[in-house]
């Protein structure tokens, strides 16, 4: 009883340890397919490799682009060859390749897990049937497959080893993979067409169609760059061209077979055949980075580009803006652009304002040229708008020829405006203030106009003043358009400038306008006549301004303010020969000197409007005085510096001597009166003036000394020193006095110091040169004659190359 349920305890405890070798089989299967796999390797790879060993050396060859250089025969042998040998040995692969069977898995299974005694083949075994089903041996035997089986659970497959080196004992394939490594990395991105090209023989090549490509990469027009050439071939490669933003390639291809592509990075352009047998492309760069060319899947050419992108243009007031006597703006700018600046203007909002008013644009003239950093200051007459005399925010403006535009910063200033003196002028301004009012009191200010017109005595029994008056008071009472108030406006300033002043104010705004209207042709590059006709505009202007001038001096009680009359100042027909000089300038191409000299030219005549304010102080008579006495000293001076010359040249006896001695001791002591005398009117004694004292003591003692030859570098600078000082104490008269001076009768006039009426060197009759442009003298404008005539002849020339004359065509189109 005991006995038969120990055995069946037994049994049921083996047969619930039977149920897990389900899972052992699987994982038994998986471990006998990775033998398999493994010994399938071994079997394969000795004797594949010298198929794959073929086929990566026929790559490699392929990457490296030398097949498609030899002729087609050649190149259709090797062809031949390589596959013929690839053949071959995959045939020997084949022949020597053997699949392992399950028994070879299970050896290499247990040899590699160090089994004995073959374990996994107990787990296919089965119990031979003793007498009666014996229940020990039963169960012995389920005992020993347990233990089999937790043998089983241990078991590994070691990694192939395919025993190659000893079949490659020169390690050919390492070769072959080094050759495919260095041919992969320098070849991506191309190994397509590269491959194409190798199992591909050119049958049809021609081997007298050499392949030349020119590539021409144009920045825009406005950058001013020339286009760069790429040529293939080339004795030296080109280094990786840098273009300007928005540039284009124009390629020309000639030679070799088929349609060539032009491709811009992954953008892929066919050419377009050409009659003589060439083929060309032409697009925009845009951002690419790369630029190549292929023919027939062939690689012409490849380059890497830098596209620099166009900077905004960047601008700022280089000065405070200011305003001079007569009220107009003085506006002085720095603006700089990559490639140019092509405009430029100031908003000007009122800081009283509403937030929605529309600004005032101001536009800021540019000085000739393309050149990438503009400094210039121009003037403005903003003294008739409603504006003037208010609180306003001041903002520059640029825009380049990309039409990028820059702001900077803002300045904040009170908007000049004009005074006026007589009170009819005055009481006329203003009403018309009144009216800039919203909405504006249009009968109150037509019942005071109506009132002032009523006395015409009070302004000289104008006419032509008591018609404005009149008319504008009607039509603030009878025109209720939108236009009526802005056109009273105008005519109520242009009464009070009557009044005021007479013609000369009318005068002096056609002068200006006529002027700013010039400086805008010549910064703009308007065609020759315009210039002319815009140069007679201005000369008849300034006619009719000399005009009215002397038609003021005449009734005029008092006589208005002139300088020295000694002193040298521009006449009207040196005015017009600044004018004519104007037009060769500009005839010739020197359109910037012409512009600086415009612009010399205008603060003439500003100077000459700042000069009629009244009578001088007595400090500026003193100092116009001494001025006077600076200029006879500079003639003595000069005078003795020739006679001391003399003498050192022909030798001087000791009484001649001490007699020069005593002339430069005598003009150094009255040197002094005249620098105490600009001291007291100036405020100030110019130190040039103090060098010249020093000079002239040095030259006193070489002449005591009877030392001619020194003396006579003393007294150059002496006279040198002297004509500094009268510079510069000009300058600061004409700052005390507000307006422009000559130069004094005794200082020398010739070549090379004579002075305009501001005090500036002329290089010639009317020609101010402040250094900063050159302003060609009459042999520069007779030699630019010459050569633009000669360029002309050329140009009608039929027997000159045709190219020749494309280009004289375009040089000579800006003249």
């Amino acid at each position: 009883m005991d006995g038969g349920r120990a055995e069946r305890t037994l049994t049921r405890k083996f047969v619930e340890k039977d149920r897990t070798p389900a899972r052992l089989r699987a994982a038994l299967r998986r471990k006998l397919r990775l033998a398999r796999v493994v010994l399938a390797w071994e079997s394969l790879w000795p004797v594949l490799w010298p198929a794959v060993a073929l086929a990566g050396l026929f790559v490699a060859v392929a990457l490296f682009d030398v097949l498609p250089l030899l002729p087609g025969w050649v190149h259709a042998a090797l062809l031949a060859a390589f596959a013929g040998a690839f053949l071959a040995a995959l045939a020997y692969a084949v022949r020597g390749f053997r699949l392992p069977d399950d028994d070879r898995a299970r050896r290499r299974v247990e040899r590699d897990s160090d089994l004995a005694h073959r374990p996994i083949g107990t787990l296919d075994d089965r119990l031979a049937e003793g007498p009666a089903g014996d229940p020990v041996a039963r169960g012995l035997w389920r005992l020993h497959r347990q233990r089999m089986t937790e043998t089983i659970r241990r078991l590994r497959v070691a990694a192939p080893a395919p025993g190659v080196p000893a079949r490659d004992p020169w390690g050919l394939r390492a070769a072959v993979l080094l050759l495919l490594v260095i041919a992969v990395a320098g070849t991506w991105g191309d190994m397509p067409p590269r491959l194409y090209r190798a199992v591909t023989p050119a049958w049809s090549a021609a081997p007298d169609q050499p392949i030349t490509l020119q590539m021409w990469l144009t920045p825009p027009q406005y950058t001013g760059r020339p286009p760069t050439l790429i040529e293939v071939p080339s004795e030296a490669p080109p280094p990786a061209p840098a273009v300007p933003g928005g540039s284009t390639v124009l390629a020309l291809l000639h030679g070799g077979e088929g349609t060539a592509e032009l491709e811009l990075d992954r953008r892929a352009l066919p050419f377009t055949p050409l009659g003589d047998g060439g083929q060309r492309v032409e697009t925009a760069i845009g951002d690419a980075a790369q630029i190549a060319v292929r023919l027939d899947g062939r690689r012409v050419g490849q380059w890497r580009v830098t596209v620099v992108p166009d900077a905004p243009p960047s601008i700022r007031f280089s000065e405070q803006p200011s305003g001079d006597p007569g009220g107009r703006l003085r506006l002085a700018y720095e603006a700089a652009d990559d490639y140019g600046v092509t405009k430029a203007w100031a908003s000007i909002r009122r800081d009283t304002g509403p937030a929605d008013e529309e600004p005032l644009l101001l536009e800021l003239p540019l000085p000739g040229g393309q050149n990438a950093v503009l400094r210039h200051a121009s003037w403005h007459d903003l003294t008739a708008h409603p504006w003037a005399g208010l609180p306003v925010t001041l903002e520059p403006n640029a825009r380049d020829a990309a039409g990028q535009v820059g702001k900077g910063a803002p300045i904040r200033i009170v908007l000049p405006e004009r005074e006026f003196h007589h009170p009819v002028a005055r009481a006329i301004i203003a009403q018309r203030r009144l009216l800039a009012d919203d909405p504006p009191p249009r009968h109150d200010v037509a019942r005071r106009l109506d009132g002032i017109s009523a006395q015409p005595d009070a302004f000289g029994n104008d006419t032509v003043a008591f018609l404005s008056l009149r008319t504008a008071r009607a039509r603030l009472l009878r025109d209720q358009s939108a236009g009526a108030v802005d056109s009273v406006r105008d005519i109520l300033w242009n009464t009070a400038l009557r009044i005021e002043e007479g013609n000369r104010a009318v005068a002096e705004r056609a002068v200006a306008e006529a002027a700013r209207e010039l400086e805008k042709a010549l910064s703009e590059n308007a065609s020759q006549a315009e210039i002319d006709r815009l140069m007679d505009q201005l000369q008849q202007a300034m006619e009719q301004l000399l005009d009215a001038i002397a038609e003021q001096a005449m009734r005029q009680d008092n006589t208005p303010f002139m300088p020295d009359p000694s002193a040298q100042y521009v006449t009207p027909r040196e005015l017009e020969s600044m004018l004519d000089r104007m037009r060769d300038l500009a005839r010739t191409g020197s359109r910037e000197a012409a512009q600086q000299m415009l612009s010399q030219l205008q603060d003439m005549l500003r100077n000459l409007q700042a000069g009629r304010q009244g009578q001088p102080s007595p400090e500026a008579q003193q100092a116009q005085q001494a001025l006077g006495q600076l200029g006879e000293l500079a003639r003595q001076q000069r005078s003795l510096l020739d006679q001391t010359f003399r003498q050192s040249q022909q030798g001087a006896s000791p009484e001649e001597a001490g007699e020069g001695a005593a002339r430069q001791e005598a003009l150094r002591r009255a040197l002094g009166d005249v620098m105490r005398q600009l001291g007291e009117g100036l405020g100030e004694i110019p130190g040039a003036l103090g060098e010249a004292e020093q000079a002239m003591r040095d030259a006193t003692g070489q002449l005591r000394q009877n030392a001619p030859g020194s003396a006579v570098q003393s007294q150059g600078e002496a006279l040198e020193r002297l004509q500094q000082g009268a510079q510069q104490a000009m300058q600061a008269l004409s700052r005390q006095m507000g307006m422009g001076m000559g130069m004094p009768s005794g200082m020398p006039t010739g070549q090379g110091f004579q002075r305009d009426p501001l005090g500036r060197a002329l290089n010639g009759p009317g020609a101010p040169d402040n250094r900063s442009v050159h302003v060609p003298d009459e042999g520069d404008l007779h030699r630019s004659r010459e050569i633009l005539e000669e360029l002309r002849r050329r140009l009608g020339d039929p027997q000159r190359p045709g190219e020749e004359r494309d280009y004289l065509r375009r040089l000579l189109r800006q003249f």
